[in-house]
């Protein structure tokens, strides 16, 4: 199974389970795309620009909440300086759907220029 990011309103995550069909075979995706998730977020609260660019796929796409398009080379630019001081997901939700699974839920991220609360949508 490959996991990768693509981009986000505030991620994008894109995982190719390999057609999941029973429902244990679906909890299993679900919880790979939670750990990728989870290591996604983590290396931006560290701003981890290695582990990102391994973790992004190189189609990534992220549109942020003010509209801003960018792509894998502009966003890890973009973790070489911005500075996230704290982060929290919460209310993800994971659907499985044939060899595509998406990931909904609630941001809340603190920076040096200020916070905010997102909803985002991960998919690929």
């Amino acid at each position: 199974m490959r996991i990768q990011l693509l981009g986000f309103l505030c991620a994008a995550l894109v995982v190719h389970p390999a057609q999941a069909q029973t429902d244990a075979q679906i909890e299993a995706v679900k919880a790979e795309v939670l750990r990728a998730e989870q290591d996604f977020h983590e290396a931006k609260l560290h701003s981890d620009v290695e582990a990102l660019g391994r973790l992004m796929a190189d189609e990534f796409i992220s549109i942020n909440q003010w509209g801003v398009v960018r792509d894998k080379v502009s966003e890890l630019q973009l973790y070489h300086h911005l500075k996230i001081t704290s982060q929290k997901t919460s209310d993800e939700c994971v659907r499985v759907s044939g060899d595509t699974a998406t990931v909904i839920g609630v941001m809340s991220a603190s920076s040096v220029t200020g916070f905010g609360r997102f909803l985002f949508l991960e998919t690929d």
